[in-house]
Parts: C-alpha cells; sequence; structure tokens
C-alpha cells in the first residue's frame, strides 16, 4: 500500500532516510521533467533536480504537513530554475556543450521526422520567448497537466491569476504558431 507523502515526510523528520527516498522515487521523474522543460538541457535539468531534492531534504522541517508535498517540491525546482536562468543571462557560458547535445540528441531519419523535429522546436522556441511567468504557467498546466489549484500553490498566486497567464500565453502561442497552424 502506497504511503502518504505527508507520513513519509513524518518519518523522514524522525530520522527515516529510506521515507524520503521513497519520495525522490515518486517525484524524480515529474521534477527532471520540470526542470528540463524549463531550461532545455539535460546537464542542467540533472543538476536543477537533484538540488531540488537536496533542498527540499535540508527544509523539510519548513514544511507544513497540510499542504501538498508535490506542490512544495515543484516551487522549489521552479525556484531553482528561475535563479539558475538568471545566473546564465548575466554569466553566460559557451553553448558549444549545449549544442553537442542537442546534435547528439536528433535522428536524422525520415522527412516526416524531421519536420516534426522542426515543429518541436518552434513550439519550444515560442514557449521560451513567452514571459517568464506565463512560461512557468504553460510548462507546469500544459506540459506535467497539473491543476490550476496547484499551479496557483507553485506560484503563490491565485488560480484567477494563473488562467490570465495561461489565456494570454496560450494567445500568444496561437499567434507565434500561426503559420504551422495553418498548414495543418
Amino acid at each position: 500500500m502506497e504511503q502518504k507523502d505527508s507520513h513519509l515526510v513524518e518519518r523522514c523528520l524522525q530520522g527515516d532516510r529510506t521515507a524520503f527516498a521513497i519520495l525522490v522515487e515518486r517525484y524524480k521523474r515529474q521534477i527532471y521533467s520540470v526542470t528540463y522543460s524549463m531550461t532545455r538541457n539535460h546537464a542542467d535539468a540533472d543538476d536543477l533536480s537533484q538540488d531540488t531534492f537536496v533542498r527540499a531534504y535540508e527544509n523539510l522541517g519548513r514544511f507544513n504537513l497540510g499542504t501538498n508535498f508535490r506542490s512544495w517540491l515543484c516551487r522549489i525546482a521552479v525556484n531553482l530554475c528561475i535563479d539558475h536562468i538568471r545566473h546564465k543571462k548575466r554569466f553566460p557560458e559557451d553553448s558549444l556543450d549545449d549544442q553537442l547535445e542537442q546534435l547528439q540528441g536528433q535522428n536524422v531519419n525520415p522527412q516526416q521526422e524531421i519536420e516534426s523535429d522542426e515543429l518541436m522546436q518552434n513550439i519550444m522556441a515560442a514557449v521560451d520567448s513567452l514571459p517568464r511567468d506565463q512560461k512557468t504557467v504553460v510548462i507546469l498546466r500544459e506540459m506535467q497537466g497539473l491543476e490550476m489549484k496547484e499551479i496557483a500553490e507553485i506560484m503563490k498566486c491565485s488560480e484567477g491569476t494563473i488562467r490570465w497567464r495561461l489565456h494570454y500565453a496560450r494567445k500568444k502561442l496561437q499567434k507565434k504558431l500561426q503559420s504551422y497552424v495553418e498548414e495543418a
């Protein structure tokens, strides 16, 4: 029988390390998905995912057992990603590693796969061009499938604000990707 997150957190606070390992196993894929969606870099996503769990472990005493652990964990991941992105903008690195990583991940196969990759790159570029708050909402809602209430908890704002940001983000994405919609 699967244990509730709050019970596992309580066990962690009592010194049970295996309880935290269960939480890590339960959420590692989702946290990696969030960090990768925000950074578009596998190495950064790996590092930020690990940092998320380290930060969560260090701050378990601050976790309110009446709240959603997954939301709390996602908020940590999103905040770490935002800090990481800000740092990269201030101190740009040589992007050769990023370019090599992208080339290694590409499949040079049939024309349809190339067109699909091009479409995905354009969608991701359009998402990346959104203001940070709108981009975060799109990633959490459309890519992670989180509910509005949970996104509001993660971003520390009202559900109405989340709906507004998502609405305007979708309008911007629709405008940016209109040529692809027309072709389909």
